[in-house]
């Protein structure tokens, strides 16, 4: 087991630490999480995070304070098992003004557009689910450090081979439930050292991690051939930042329309996370509109696949992870896709995935315990590059038919997630299974093993 201690770094560097907050007036818990952010800070001594109460108008507020986190994880390799990790902040002050019966202060993932300043724009960019335990208001030490113990959703949201970037939140925030007692023009919160305070007072991020073997050298897991010429292929995708790639891109923003989230550039993508995500998220957003939607693309090396044969099947197996349907129970659609790269993914390839389905699983026969495999239909098949890299996508029924049919609900979403080549375990990795017919069979039988 190796054990790393990561900080940010001051000023306005990567990896940064920050705050972002909102400034308005007289809007309820749910609207004010949604609101646009109004300033931010990347060089302080110290961030907050706060609620603060309008002057006369009852259970309502002018402000609310976000701080963020990044940690350069670089130097953990793909691939890795992270066993616990956890944030470590350096408390200053707290205050009750609104009372502090249920609360505490926690973290959720956070998704930046960069990792060396923080912009006001970030403080929509935060996930909705706890990715920590709280530190209670009682708990919380004003003069030493307070630990939140990252939970699965938090060790997942570790970027093996890049930054890995969290938000530090009110309790109150993140479960969009206010547990005090109003009161007006007073708050409640806490303050905390940043990595601008000096040696000693740093965020620390601390994890636990051991290596593992995963498929990175080479993706062709299998190749069969019988006497009578049908060939059977299992193709694979490969941890990291390597070709054939896989992993997920996003589109993000506050309280956008389904519509405008579809067609959007995208902002994000992610190729070394244990876990890859198709997904409509509310969140933060207020009806009708969303906050985030993903994508995610699988790449496979078809260059030995001869040009000279008939493709008579083709199947996608993903291992399932989780799946939601708060927002309703949409179906998992195969598509098409284009990135620029395949050996990385690109914020800009979110828009490269296409509209017409190659094939389809239901909610209800998604297995979050077992590979679920997608037959691909004729386009799907068409779509296989023989002597080439062949290219895919997932995207939610409601996404590849422009059509949000599902129920709205605030704060929730409906989802499908999968693991990745990233993930520790080979077994689990993305398969493609192409099976073709040769002009005349070939002579013997092969048979290849990684």
């Amino acid at each position: 087991m190796t054990v790393v201690t990561l900080k940010p770094v001051a000023g306005a560097n990567s990896p940064v630490d920050g705050y972002a907050l909102t400034s308005t007036s007289a809007k309820t818990l749910a609207l004010i999480r949604s609101t646009a952010g109004t300033s931010a800070s990347s060089i302080s001594t110290s961030a907050g995070i706060y609620l603060t109460s309008h002057a006369s108008t009852l259970n309502t507020y002018d402000q609310l304070v976000r701080s963020f986190l990044c940690f350069d994880t670089s130097a953990i390799p793909a691939g890795s098992t992270i066993i616990s990790a956890t944030i470590s902040i350096y408390g200053d002050a707290k205050t009750d003004g609104l009372g502090s019966g249920t609360l505490g202060v926690g973290v959720s993932s956070a998704f930046l557009s960069s990792t060396s300043s923080i912009s006001a724009s970030n403080y929509v960019n935060v996930s909705s689910v706890l990715a920590s335990d709280y530190v209670s208001y009682d708990s919380f030490d004003t003069s030493g450090y307070n630990v939140m113990t990252l939970n699965s959703a938090g060790r997942s949201n570790i970027t093996m081979g890049g930054v890995s970037k969290f938000a530090v939140r009110l309790s109150w925030d993140i479960d969009n439930s206010f547990g005090g007692t109003w009161a007006a023009s007073t708050q409640s919160g806490f303050t905390y050292w940043q990595a601008d305070k000096g040696a000693g007072y740093e965020p620390i991020l601390t994890i636990n991690y051991s290596l593992a073997d995963v498929v990175s050298a080479k993706d062709i897991v299998e190749i069969s051939i019988t006497s009578d010429g049908v060939t059977s292929t299992k193709f694979t995708t490969i941890a990291g930042n390597n070709s054939p790639v896989d992993g997920f891109t996003m589109q993000s923003g506050s309280n956008q329309s389904f519509a405008t989230l579809r067609a959007a550039a995208g902002s994000s993508a992610y190729t070394t996370y244990t876990y890859a995500i198709t997904n409509l998220d509310v969140a933060f957003a207020t009806t009708p509109n969303f906050t985030a939607m993903s994508r995610s693309i699988y790449c496979f090396d078809t260059t030995s696949i001869p040009a000279n044969v008939t493709i008579t099947s083709a199947v996608l197996s993903l291992y399932g992870q989780g799946k939601s349907n708060a927002l309703g129970p949409a179906d998992l659609h195969v598509a098409s896709a284009s990135p620029a790269s395949t050996s990385t993914l690109a914020a800009e390839d979110y828009q490269t995935c296409g509209t017409t389905s190659l094939g389809s699983i239901s909610y209800a026969s998604f297995s979050t315990a077992g590979y679920n495999d997608i037959t691909l239909n004729a386009s799907g098949i068409a779509s296989i590059v023989k002597g080439g890299i062949s290219k895919f996508s997932t995207r939610l029924s409601w996404d590849i038919n422009n059509s949000f049919t599902g129920t709205w609900a605030a704060g929730q979403n409906s989802s499908f997630s999968t693991y990745p080549a990233d993930y520790t375990t080979s077994n689990r990795v993305p398969t493609l299974t192409v099976t073709y017919t040769h002009d005349a069979p070939p002579q013997g039988a092969l048979l290849f093993f990684m």
